[in-house]
Parts: C-alpha cells; sequence; structure tokens
C-alpha cells in the first residue's frame, strides 16, 4: 500500500512514447502545411496572370498593338501593386511579337497546356496564358 502512494508521475518509457507520437504528427502537419503553402502561392500566381491579361487587352484597345514589356503596363495598375512572383519577388515572364503575347509562370502544384508558339519556349514555365 505503500508503493502505490510513493509513485507519482510517469515512467521515462512512457514519456518517451508520447514525445515519439508528438513528433510524427507534427512532422506529418508541417509537411502537409508547406503543401498547402505551394497551392496558395499557385493560385495567387493564376489570378496575377489573369489581371496581367486583362491589363495587356486594355492595352491594346488604347494603344492598337499589345505592350512590348511588362513595363509597360504598371499605369493600370496601383502604384506599388504591380504583380509579381510571391516566392521570388520576380515579374512575370512575357514574350510578343506585335500581334500576339504570352504570360508566363513557374507553378509549385499546378500547371495547364496552354501553348504559345514559339513565345517563351524554354523558358521553362508550367503555367502560360496566351493572347491567342
Amino acid at each position: 500500500m505503500r508503493n502505490l502512494f510513493l509513485r507519482r508521475g510517469f515512467t521515462l518509457m512512457e514519456l518517451m512514447v508520447v514525445i515519439a507520437i508528438i513528433a510524427v504528427l507534427a512532422s506529418v502537419a508541417i509537411v502537409d502545411y508547406s503543401h498547402v503553402k505551394g497551392k496558395s502561392r499557385d493560385g495567387r500566381r493564376a489570378v496575377e496572370l489573369k489581371e496581367l491579361d486583362a491589363a495587356a487587352q486594355k492595352y491594346f484597345q488604347d494603344n492598337y498593338k499589345y505592350p512590348s514589356t511588362l513595363a509597360d503596363l504598371t499605369s493600370y495598375f496601383d502604384p506599388g501593386n504591380f504583380p509579381k512572383d510571391p516566392l521570388t519577388g520576380f515579374p512575370y515572364d512575357y514574350e510578343t511579337n506585335g500581334s500576339d503575347y504570352c504570360l508566363g509562370a513557374h507553378m509549385e502544384e499546378i500547371s495547364n497546356s496552354v501553348t504559345c508558339g514559339a513565345l517563351l519556349n524554354g523558358s521553362g514555365d508550367n503555367y502560360k496564358i496566351s493572347s491567342q
């Protein structure tokens, strides 16, 4: 009866098992969280490419030609809010031949099958929007 009252707390083995279970659960949650962050950045990239596409169409209506660079589209966005890749901070890829253009980005989780002919060939972009 005396030993029953003296034993308070957990054994070392019990504590190690609980810590191992917590470590496994935490590692699964961290891996899943990074996947979710990548999909979130991809969603932002897709929306921003559509915004750039709309700005390029507006530019065409105003100037009867597509912009020669993305910098020509800055007046269609609020100052400091020009779309850039959310991971790298670099501008998206853009190429034009005068009559058509292609916007591209390298996505982490998703892709599409849009081809831009000779535009942005070999750029490594797996998500593109074309004027064609």
